[in-house]
């Protein structure tokens, strides 16, 4: 798939500027973000694949949303398409994937392609973090407007969270597994051959 795309759009890049080196930009950005929300997602726990199994956190982007007279058009641009094809890929990602946080004041073109956004306090933010997969709206952006006020009011109580540790590494693992299907094929292979119980009608040679 990446080959196919980049023999299409690559050459659209080196081109030059105009509406198909935008939208080349656009359809690479794209890929990658689908390879990054797939790379971030959470691995289950496999037995043989033990290195998979080591991230333990949510992955958390921070992103600024660029401002002022000196931000380039360009700037803007890469950024509020990067969080427009987020939240549109998140529908199909794997819950619950990363944690992203745009910090800035978002455009009225992006907020346009984003949808309505539900306005919250910092407060009932946090508290949607801890909300489960299946409940509604779960993953939705929200919109959380700060002011020097904010920094001034009592803070969320945050739980003590023991980080999980494991105690062999990943390569460790991997030795044991194997070791254990060798021992056990050189066992099966000491073993007679089962071939049932004896008829009367049948005879073994």
């Amino acid at each position: 798939m990446l080959d196919d795309l980049s023999k299409r759009q690559v050459p659209r890049l080196v081109a030059g500027a105009g509406d198909r080196r935008e939208e080349a930009m656009a359809a690479l950005e794209q890929l990658l973000l689908r390879a990054l929300l797939e790379d971030l997602s959470n691995p289950p726990t496999r037995g043989l694949q033990p290195r998979r199994r080591r991230r333990t956190a949510r992955p958390v982007l921070l992103v600024p949303l660029p401002h002022g007279e000196a931000s380039q058009a360009a700037e803007v641009a890469r950024v509020e398409r990067f969080l427009s094809a987020f939240c549109e890929m998140r529908k199909s990602a794997h819950a619950p994937g990363p944690l992203v946080i745009a910090i800035g004041q978002p455009s009225d073109a992006l907020l346009d392609q984003i949808g309505p956004l539900r306005e919250v306090t910092l407060g009932a933010a946090g508290y949607l973090l801890h909300e489960p997969d299946s409940e509604p709206g779960f993953g939705y952006p929200v919109l959380v407007p700060i002011s020097d006020e904010s920094f001034s009011l009592p803070g969320l109580p945050i739980r003590r969270v023991e980080p999980k540790t494991f105690r062999l590494d990943w390569r460790t693992v991997n030795a044991l597994i194997t070791v254990k299907a060798i021992l056990l094929l050189a066992l099966a292979s000491t073993l007679p051959p089962w071939r049932g119980e004896p008829h009367d009608c049948v005879r073994w040679p």
